[in-house]
């Protein structure tokens, strides 16, 4: 694991996170991850892996490798993978990497990656459209991408405050954007949904499957 220097902003954030999930963890949040990743399977590559909250999730028999960019989230995550190694049931590696950036072949599958997964991702992503297009990348064909997002509402009332919010928001939460449609932009890149759901948990949420056209 890489230890590059990172700023107190960075390592607050990372100590701060959890705690902040945690209401959220308890009520739902956790329950909604297990739910997407139970359609997990074989390679699976997983992008902001932060502090490990998926880890388990994720199914038996599957091999994950855990790509986070920031050095004191990864530093929490493989604190998790020690903590609660009883509980955690798939074989998990982790890798300092952000979406953007080229996976080491070394890590890369013989012929892809056969599942995608992104939880509470994209928001913070500077170009999702370029990290998508690249993750896609490493995606067999008929692979599939499981995705839980907060998304711009479409409520008439709840979007311009959205918009309003969101200046002062992206600074605090490491630049995370509030007013993305995520879901949108998925299915522009030619992914099909096999199941999607829209909720609402204080900010609307998208939480779907989606699968790469062979």
């Amino acid at each position: 694991m890489c230890n590059q220097p990172e700023s107190f902003y960075a390592r607050a954030f990372a100590w701060l996170y959890d705690p902040l999930l945690s209401k959220a963890e308890s009520s739902f949040l956790h329950r909604k991850r297990c739910e997407l990743l139970q359609y997990a399977h074989g390679h699976v590559l997983e992008i902001g892996a932060g502090t490990g909250l998926n880890f388990s999730c994720y199914p038996s028999q599957t091999r994950v490798l855990a790509c986070e960019p920031s050095t004191a989230m990864l530093a929490r995550a493989e604190k998790r993978l020690q903590i609660f190694k009883e509980s955690i049931v798939a074989e998990i590696t982790l890798l300092q990497l952000g979406a953007e950036e080229e996976i080491p072949p070394a890590y890369l599958p013989e012929g892809g990656f056969d599942t995608i997964v992104s939880t509470l991702v994209l928001c913070t992503v500077p170009d999702p459209v370029l990290a998508l297009s690249k993750l896609l990348s490493y995606l067999k064909p008929g692979g599939r991408l499981l995705i839980l997002e907060h998304i711009e509402s479409r409520h008439w009332l709840a979007k311009p405050a959205q918009h309003f919010f969101n200046p002062l928001w992206k600074p605090m939460a490491a630049g995370c954007s509030l007013i993305r449609r995520t879901d949108l932009t998925l299915k522009e890149l030619g992914l099909q949904a096999i199941h999607e759901h829209y909720y609402s948990a204080g900010l609307p949420m998208y939480q779907a499957v989606l699968e790469k056209q062979g």
